[in-house]
């Protein structure tokens, strides 16, 4: 089954980010060294913005990690843009899912797609409100 990832860093003077791709049931990391696809950026803006769409083919029911740190120069990380996406790949009669996020990645392309079923979404911003209610738990007093 065909499914494109983006994967790459952008740095600039007002903010970082960085998109990293796994294959969870290989424990493979995705790289633009070993799976092929289409650069999405000029070779001479690859020392501060560098994005690569992969092609994988992996097989119906193999589970492919997804995560995206970024960062706000001065302020740390941006919690809505800070994430981490775990996909199962369906079968041939599920409908491509193409997931695009406002501020992540190369804007005109998609951070994933392909015939994806999203097992978990999780933000930082998730992870803090979720840290902030266990530790108001009436339970803890």
């Amino acid at each position: 089954m065909r499914v494109l990832v983006q994967i790459g860093f952008k740095r600039t003077r007002k903010e970082g980010q960085k998109i990293s791709a796994r294959i969870v049931t290989a424990n493979e990391p995705v790289g633009w060294t070993n799976y092929p696809g289409k650069w999405l950026t000029a070779v001479a803006e690859r020392q501060t913005v560098c994005w690569h769409l992969c092609e994988l083919e992996l097989e119906p029911g193999m589970v492919l990690s997804v995560t995206c740190h970024t960062g706000l120069r001065g302020l740390g990380p941006d919690e809505k843009r800070t994430f981490s996406h775990v996909y199962r790949v369906g079968s041939e009669t599920d409908p491509v899912l193409s997931v695009e996020i406002p501020g992540v990645g190369h804007g005109k392309y998609p951070v994933v797609k392909g015939r994806l079923i999203e097992m978990s979404e999780v933000t930082a911003e998730d992870l803090r409100e979720k840290d902030v209610e266990q530790f108001l738990d009436e339970e803890n007093f």
